[in-house]
């Protein structure tokens, strides 16, 4: 339909096959990522990463572990090296906290710290 420049059709059969209801595609490179409800709250990884950088610039303990990007998740993973303790045998561990995000409603946002 839409080499045939059928595009009025095409329209008619993709609000069909929604069901009518209003949604909201992601789309990158001309591929659809997602397909989610109008209503989904859409937090950009790259907006998120940058913001959590931005805010670790001004603890200077802070480090970026590691960043994991997937097709559906971020992950990323940083150390507070003032946040320290040791346990059993002397061994020393560091605070940090753990950020997980689909900007494709794999999961919601969520924000953890840990030991």
């Amino acid at each position: 339909m839409l080499e045939s420049g059928k595009l009025e059709l095409l329209a008619e059969n993709i609000n069909a096959w929604l069901g009518g209801k209003r949604r909201l595609i992601r789309v990158l490179d001309g591929r659809i990522r997602a397909i989610l409800s109008d209503r989904y709250g859409i937090i950009d990884n790259y907006d998120l990463v940058f913001l959590a950088l931005d805010e670790f610039k001004k603890k200077e303990a802070i480090e970026v572990y590691r960043i994991d990007l997937t097709e559906t998740m971020l992950y990323l993973k940083a150390i507070d090296r003032t946040l320290v303790d040791t346990v059993k045998d002397e061994n020393i561990v560091y605070g940090g906290l753990i950020i997980r995000n689909s900007e494709v409603g794999a999961s919601a946002l969520k924000i953890e710290h840990s030991y």
